[in-house]
């Protein structure tokens, strides 16, 4: 049964509410509602991705966990030869997905969009293919048609740290990795359902916490009275005891809702984004009708106690482009092209990152992009900030052709407006600004500076 952020762990906890000291909220795609699947895997590491210039602000996840449930136990055998029954289970951990990224990646929402219904096959389908199709949502023929052509976004086996239980408990280890640039982090961590989806923000200090206390009561090993997180909290501060170092130590007891009619106990994955003093912020899967807008602090006692698993991605991957040289213009030309505007740091680091992308299933190949950026003022005026030239970068590492424009170029300024330019290089000097042949140009709509997250933009009809 739920338990109730009681008043006392409020006064237990009140003198260690401050501001966040990294807060990427601002850097990540808007909060998805993974509905009533076991997706979550698949939609924080989504999340993560998105995070990264030249990727789009909404991936696939159904792509992603369709993949991940075809290659699951032997299901693709299964599906060639027929022979032997599969058992499949509704999640999966984050290792199952870092595995396959060096071969498949996802695509952009709209190929395949996310349906959070369950779904049931119809009477008299195999179980062992009612369980794929069920599940994955997706026929074995279309999985196929839809992975080969679109999943073009992962990463590389390189660019990936699966962290282990002990690993991903480590504080100090994810504090260093959003500090030295990682926007978003997947991490697992053993919940209570009924209590994580109950969570609002505290009337007091308005502010959402996830504590211990959301998994059961505790006592000191040997002793015979059972407390809610708050006050145990205390009782082991008026010893002068940590609720970690005497957790770690096997010297804390947790009692576990044992209401046999629910399965309440769970794995679940998440996304941090940033920490405080208290502990991580994490983006979740759940709506923005979740916590606060779709985000939450799990205390650093929760996290070094009951994470299982986590993932550090320091970089994208692409898929190679098309490379004919018969097509390139044309290709570059009518291509479906997007520009990303993502929010980074805060205060006098603040900036945006400018990235573009296209919504064909292969990039166009694009070797070289100019951003023009435009800032309109109080009276409506518009005048020109800044005009860049941008290389791609070689055909297997491509990102977007990022560029970053800090706070100090658009000052004041109402609205924000970019148009690009996109072009190949006939005689592959990217220096040589005159040799370039630009083949298409867009113009986007207006944004504001101060974006609450990072969005895609469409170009303006002309």
């Amino acid at each position: 049964m739920a338990r109730p952020f009681v008043s006392v762990l409020a006064v237990a906890l009140a003198a260690t509410f401050a501001v966040a000291q990294v807060d990427h909220r601002a850097s990540q795609s808007a909060v998805k509602n993974q509905g009533d699947r076991g997706t979550c895997v698949a939609f924080s590491i989504c999340a993560a991705l998105e995070t990264f210039p030249g990727v789009p602000c909404d991936l696939s996840e159904q792509l992603l966990y369709a993949t991940v449930k075809r290659h699951e136990q032997g299901v693709d055998v299964w599906l060639r030869k027929m022979r032997k029954p599969l058992i499949m289970n509704t999640g999966n951990a984050l290792p199952d997905y870092a595995t396959l990224f060096e071969l498949v990646g996802t695509c952009a929402e709209p190929f395949l969009p996310y349906d959070p219904n369950p779904k049931r096959a119809a009477p008299g389908v195999p179980e062992e293919l009612k369980q794929y199709l069920e599940l994955a949502q997706i026929t074995e023929a279309d999985l196929e048609a839809v992975r080969d052509g679109f999943g073009k976004y992962g990463f590389a086996a390189g660019s990936c740290t699966v962290l282990d239980e002990s690993a991903a408990r480590d504080v100090q280890r994810l504090q260093k990795a959003l500090d030295g640039g990682l926007l978003a982090i997947p991490v697992t961590y053993l919940v209570h359902g009924p209590n994580w989806s109950a969570v609002q923000p505290d009337a007091a200090t308005k502010r959402t916490v996830l504590h211990p206390g959301l998994l059961g009561a505790f006592r000191e090993a040997g002793t015979k009275t059972w407390m809610n997180y708050g006050m145990f909290k205390l009782l082991l501060a008026s010893k002068r005891l940590d609720f970690v170092t005497e957790g770690k130590a096997d010297k804390v007891e947790i009692k576990l809702d044992d209401d046999p009619e629910k399965e309440i106990y769970g794995g679940h994955a998440v996304t941090i984004v940033g920490y405080d003093n208290r502990g991580f912020l994490l983006k979740n899967s759940w709506g923005e009708g979740w916590a606060d807008r779709g985000y939450a602090t799990i205390l650093y006692d929760y996290h070094a106690l009951f994470a299982t698993g986590a993932l550090l991605i320091d970089d994208t991957r692409i898929r190679m482009p098309a490379l004919s040289p018969f097509e390139q213009r044309a290709r570059i030309e009518r291509g479906v092209f997007r520009l990303k505007v993502q929010p980074r740091g805060v205060g006098a680091d603040a900036r945006l990152s400018l990235s573009t992308w296209m919504l064909e299933p292969r990039d166009a190949n694009v070797e070289v992009v100019e951003y023009t950026v435009e800032a309109r003022d109080g009276d409506g005026v518009w005048r020109e900030l800044q005009r860049e030239i941008v290389g791609a970068g070689a055909h297997d590492r491509r990102r977007g052709a990022p560029f970053v424009l800090p706070q100090a170029k658009w000052g004041k300024a109402q609205g924000l407006r970019v148009a690009v330019r996109y072009g190949d290089l006939p005689l592959g000097d990217v220096t040589k600004t005159a040799e370039i042949r630009w083949l298409a140009r867009h113009a986007y709509p207006e944004f504001a500076p101060a974006l609450p997250s990072a969005i895609d933009l469409a170009p303006q009809v002309r």
